[in-house]
């Protein structure tokens, strides 16, 4: 990421924390949970959310590796919304609360409407940006990353003779603790002013990912994190959409063969946008 597009994101983070501040403690009360709880699995707790709301969360593995995240909003009530496990899990993770500020507590969706999370890009539409931060404060909170900051911080290198710790090396551990992106950790980290803008920063903001995986080896991290899980869910949303086409032919909502035909081209639409493993 370019130095001043980096700058400008955590500008925006630091003029803009009141408004999601407040869109945090409303997830929060909405979880009945306390304000700032750790939350060890997003998915798990994130899933009565979207269904209260009639959203379906599915997993994909999409052939395109620049979308984290695809929503839909239909008309009446609720949507779906496909997550690409082709990407790395923090990627996933990160995309899934991306999505909970749009569907759960912005509701800045419209009806008939799409939002596509494009993965690490950090879009400047104002909406893709607020999201982004809520996402980047309910997977690492204040307390939170500030303390585990330090502690990694003090920790020394498992090799003798490597001298301390980089700034990289210490990132990769709370990206790997957090299991969020790389560059999520270092704007989170930022905009609470945690590290300053030098150097060292900037020599981050070119990491390749050989070098975080590099990182994840020296220090023995799981690397699990860094990997696509590829889950693909399609066998249940055919189930569900067959319980649902046959309630419907039931109630003469719906003909045999209109049934058959949107199942067939559901499934033609799937093998076109699922990537081939």
């Amino acid at each position: 990421m370019k130095a001043n597009k980096f700058e400008s994101i955590v500008q925006h983070n630091i003029d803009n924390a009141k408004e999601v501040s407040a869109c945090v403690e409303k997830f929060f009360n909405l979880l009945g949970l306390e304000p700032n709880s750790e939350i060890k699995n997003i998915p798990q707790i994130a899933g009565p959310l979207f269904v209260s709301k009639g959203f379906v969360i599915i997993h994909f593995p999409l052939k395109d590796k620049e979308i984290g995240a695809f929503c839909y909003k239909n008309s009446l009530h609720g949507g779906y919304i496909i997550l690409n496990s082709s990407l790395p899990l923090n990627n996933v993770n990160f995309a899934l609360c991306h999505e909970i500020c749009h569907v759960c507590i912005k509701e800045d969706i419209g009806n008939n409407n799409a939002e596509l999370y494009v993965d690490d890009t950090y879009l400047d539409h104002e909406n893709e940006r607020i999201a982004n931060q809520f996402a980047g404060e309910i997977l690492m909170p204040e307390g939170q990353i500030r303390r585990m900051y330090e502690k990694f911080s003090a920790e020394k290198p498992p090799e003798p003779g490597i001298g301390r710790s980089t700034i990289e090396d210490v990132v990769c551990k709370l990206m790997s603790y957090f299991e969020v992106p790389f560059m999520a950790v270092l704007i989170r980290l930022r905009e609470l002013d945690i590290i300053k803008y030098d150097q060292d920063l900037k020599r981050c903001l070119d990491i390749s990912q050989e070098e975080i995986s590099a990182i994840f080896e020296k220090y023995w991290l799981d690397q699990t994190v860094l990997k696509p899980s590829y889950r693909d869910d399609y066998s249940l949303l055919k189930t569900l959409l067959e319980k649902i086409g046959d309630n419907n032919v039931r109630q003469e909502l719906m003909y045999d063969n209109d049934l058959s035909a949107t199942l067939k081209s559901i499934e033609q639409i799937y093998r076109e946008i699922r990537e081939d493993l």
